[in-house]
């Protein structure tokens, strides 16, 4: 409600929505104004005049007016009731808003914390499996160094067997310089070990070799 006159210039400065409405009344000369705002633009649809009542009691100019003023009193009560219950309504659903904002953004809030908590525990996991993978690393590391112990010690092995030789029955000279070094004619390099070694007495090629040498393990000459 503005007490004014009926001023477009006032009404546009204030109705700044379509269907705002707001009734004018001005004390000067009592008239009455609605006027609502459409498109942007302010218009008058309903207007009246209320004229003072008159001093003396009883006239029918002092009546009219009294009607005049009560109806208006009416009518502004009414404005006021409507313009009170828009508020109310107004901040209802701002109240509303807010509340669906926070919500939301307590939502995301939670989705945000959730996520982060995620990324942390995968985080987490990728460490462990990094430190992991670097153990096994290490422990292949140390298994090959095993390995090539090992692998040299069972040359060393294989090259001692294979430079030694048990006597078995039937044994003969040949046949031990055929079966260790590949070539009988060899057997003369068997016959001087024995020999220095005194397990056999003097021998020719073919001779048999003695039953008191069975079992004895020798040494065979590589070269």
């Amino acid at each position: 409600m503005f007490l004014s006159g009926y001023d477009l210039f006032i009404q546009n400065s204030f109705f700044v929505a379509d269907g705002m409405v707001a009734l004018v009344v001005d004390p000067t000369d009592g008239a009455l104004g609605w006027f609502v705002t459409k498109d942007k633009n302010v218009s008058e649809p309903i207007r009246s005049s209320v004229e003072p009542a008159n001093s003396s009691s009883g006239s029918v100019q002092g009546a009219a007016g009294s009607a005049a003023r009560t109806s208006n009193s009416s009518r502004v009560a009414s404005v006021a009731i409507a313009a009170l219950i828009a508020f109310l309504l107004g901040a209802l659903g701002g109240y509303l808003y807010s509340s669906q904002s926070q919500d939301s953004t307590a939502a995301v809030a939670d989705g945000s914390a959730d996520t982060q908590a995620l990324l942390t525990d995968q985080q987490t996991q990728l460490r462990e499996g990094e430190k992991k993978v670097s153990q096994l690393e290490s422990d292949l590391e140390a298994s090959n160094g095993s390995i090539s112990t090992l692998t040299q010690q069972l040359t060393e092995s294989k090259d001692a067997v294979a430079g030694t030789y048990v006597i078995v029955a039937g044994d003969t000279l040949s046949s031990i310089a055929e079966d260790k070094l590949g070539d009988s004619s060899a057997w003369s390099r068997i016959y001087n070990y024995l020999s220095n070694e005194q397990i056999i007495g003097p021998l020719e090629k073919g001779a048999g070799i003695p039953g008191s040498a069975v079992g004895q393990t020798i040494k065979i000459p590589q070269g």
